[in-house]
């Protein structure tokens, strides 16, 4: 088994605990990416870390985790998938 850490630097967290979100979405996505390159957004949103986050904050801590660099949407797709970022891999 492997033990994976992530360091993440986001802008400090507000009162949504958006930073928390974010950290969630990367950590979630590494797990996703073990099984396949790619994912989608529903495929995230299902992780037991982000059950219960709405779904405005979790688009919206999405949104930051890619202008960040460290998730990558996928062009050409139909649905939105993303794929973890050279940032990260």
């Amino acid at each position: 088994m492997c033990l994976l850490t992530i360091i993440i630097v986001f802008s400090p967290a507000g009162r949504d605990g958006s930073a928390d979100v974010q950290k969630d979405i990367v950590y979630a996505a590494t797990i996703l990416s073990e099984k396949d390159r790619n994912f989608e957004t529903d495929e995230l949103r299902r992780r037991t870390l982000l059950e219960e986050v709405s779904r405005s904050s979790f688009f919206r801590a999405l949104k930051d985790v890619v202008e960040a660099g460290y998730l990558n949407h996928c062009d050409g797709t139909q649905r939105s998938v993303y794929e973890l970022s050279d940032k990260i891999k």
